[in-house]
């Protein structure tokens, strides 16, 4: 694990900032993601950083592996995270989706 996911994986265990809801309607992986997903709009996740592995991040929120897997997916599926096979899974770099959303904006609105 390198010097990112150990400060991610600090920063969401210390700060207590992914809480767990079982008795919530909301799926767990659901949960594990909106938190990520809240933290990196606050910035405190910034761009390129790496998060924990899911077996990492399965491990220290006591989750299934599968949990996990699925909070990144979504996490993925919304554009919050970039996936690199063999490197791990990083933060996007928002600036570039939001300035390529208002692109699409502008080519695809009439005149």
């Amino acid at each position: 694990m390198n010097y990112l996911s150990k400060t991610v994986v600090h920063h969401a265990t210390s700060a207590n900032i992914i809480i767990i809801d079982r008795s919530c309607s909301v799926p767990v992986y659901l949960q594990v993601s909106n938190t990520i997903a809240k933290e990196i709009q606050a910035g405190r996740l910034s761009a390129k950083t790496r998060l924990p592995s899911t077996r990492v991040m399965a491990e220290v929120l006591s989750l299934h592996r599968k949990t996990v897997t699925a909070a990144y997916d979504e996490l993925y599926s919304q554009g919050w995270v970039d996936v690199k096979p063999n490197k791990g899974t990083f933060v996007s770099d928002l600036n570039r989706i939001f300035d390529s959303r208002k692109l699409d904006d502008i080519v695809t609105k009439p005149h």
